[in-house]
């Protein structure tokens, strides 16, 4: 299923045609937050995957197909303990021996239905299904029924562009998606800084206008180094709005620079301007807390 298909909700789309489907998405969108000159670029050439979206992916197949997690992958032997020089020594760069790249080729041929990843990203793997099934709250969203990995298609009713959107989880009222963060504990502030909360008002409508089914909006943050903490939250109405307001707007802005076939970047301002907290007043007031004695005392 390669071509577009009507607006709907469709299930066990691969994600590889999924993404060939003609529509906007959040990940294109979000881009506009910049300018529509980046947003054009990145619609125009996509960047291959970051190594940190790569391991996102195996985070995803661990929280959404735990069961399925032996099955798909296997980790990749440590040959290089293994291979020497004919005298005994060790080779200076052991993968990129002649030797190495055959050992890997054939433990690849031996398991061609399974992805062969690295023992530490298998670790992730490990860590990650343990780690959400100690969380009652990710057990009872992850691990009990529902769909996983839905495609949407829909056309926004304000500017006709027709959207998609692949949702992680979908229980009775509520969407469940996961993110990979270094830091769970400050994980509002990367909510905002990679606008989350604008993904979720526009997969939240985009379920709406796809099958008429209103649901609410959870985040699953981890983090994918022990000892994998995780917060596991609703996301609450005042961000969806925030959210909502502003993926409205950059869809509108899409829709009449495609029209127009102009697509403006950066604005210049008349002067630049030291950021607020730069300026002597901000430097003046800030208070430094110190303590003496055991006792806490503000010093400017």
């Amino acid at each position: 299923m390669s071509s577009t298909p009507s607006p709907g909700v469709y299930y066990d789309v691969p994600f590889e045609d999924y993404k060939e489907w003609d529509a906007m998405n959040h990940s294109t969108l979000k881009h506009g937050l910049r300018s529509m000159a980046h947003l054009k670029a990145y619609l125009d050439d996509p960047p291959e995957p970051s190594k940190a979206m790569k391991l996102g992916s195996l985070v995803h197949a661990a929280a959404l197909e735990p069961l399925e997690m032996l099955n798909r992958y296997i980790a990749l032997p440590p040959f290089e303990n293994d291979i020497r020089r004919p005298d005994g020594t060790e080779y200076a760069n052991v993968k990129a021996t002649k030797a190495y790249k055959d050992a890997v080729a054939d433990f690849m041929d031996e398991h061609p239905d399974k992805t062969v990843i690295t023992q530490d990203e298998f670790d992730v793997l490990k860590g990650v299904c343990a780690a959400l099934q100690a969380n009652k709250r990710c057990r009872d969203w992850l691990f009990a029924g529902g769909q996983t990995e839905l495609s949407l298609v829909w056309e926004d009713p304000d500017t006709g562009v027709l959207c998609k959107g692949r949702i992680d989880k979908l229980l009775p009222g509520l969407i469940v998606d996961i993110k990979t963060t270094s830091d769970a504990m400050r994980f509002e502030s990367q909510i905002a800084k990679l606008a989350y909360h604008q993904q979720m008002a526009f997969y939240r409508d985009g379920l709406m206008l796809a099958s008429g089914e209103e649901c609410q909006a959870a985040i699953v943050a981890i983090e994918p180094a022990a000892p994998f903490g995780i917060r596991a939250a609703i996301v609450a109405d005042d961000a969806i709005n925030w959210g909502r307001e502003s993926y409205r707007r950059l869809l509108r802005e899409y829709a009449a620079c495609r029209a127009a076939n102009e697509w403006p970047n950066y604005e210049s301002p008349d002067y630049w301007h030291l950021p607020s907290w730069a300026t002597a007043d901000a430097i003046n007031d800030e208070i430094v807390e110190l303590v003496i004695g055991g006792q806490a005392v503000g010093v400017k």
